[in-house]
């Protein structure tokens, strides 16, 4: 029987040993591997209705939300103000202010509302919204992305 932890979500894979751990991890939640998938960087697996791990990498099945594995849930590394990606089960990510997590919970990810981020940062009160995952927002320096480009940026 399918957990509902992993009924009607989506894992996509960073890597392809990340790809592994997550067929791993949809079987040991009910689903078969039919299909002796392997894993591949890329790709994104799920849970048929009928019970059957399966991929896609250029769609998203009808009904279907993003979801992690539960070591990749970022934990320990976030601090109050970091700048961080939420969703919820829509699976749309949107920038806000860190404040908390509150380890049991539905929703565990405490962040300053939109349109409250000048509140927060003056000290004044402002409103909060819960979301369900959380993950930094990676950011690099100038001279990084110019490295990466090849060329100076100007701006």
């Amino acid at each position: 029987m399918i957990n509902d932890i992993v009924k009607n979500k989506y894992i996509r894979a960073t890597s392809d040993e990340h790809g592994k751990r997550i067929i791993e991890f949809l079987v040991e939640n009910g689903g078969v591997n039919r299909y002796n998938l392997k894993g591949r960087k890329g790709y994104a697996y799920y849970i048929t209705f009928n019970g059957y791990a399966e991929s896609f990498k250029d769609f998203k099945p009808n009904g279907y939300t993003e979801m992690f594995l539960p070591e990749d849930e970022p934990k320990d590394e976030l601090k109050r103000g970091d700048l961080v990606e939420v969703s919820d089960e829509s699976g749309v990510w949107k920038e806000r202010i860190f404040l908390a997590e509150i380890d049991g919970s539905r929703s565990p990810f405490i962040c300053v509302a939109k349109g409250c981020e000048e509140k927060f940062n003056l000290g004044k009160k402002f409103y909060t919204m819960e979301w369900k995952h959380c993950r930094k927002v990676e950011t690099i320096t100038l001279e990084d992305a110019e490295k990466q480009l090849g060329k100076r940026i100007v701006g």
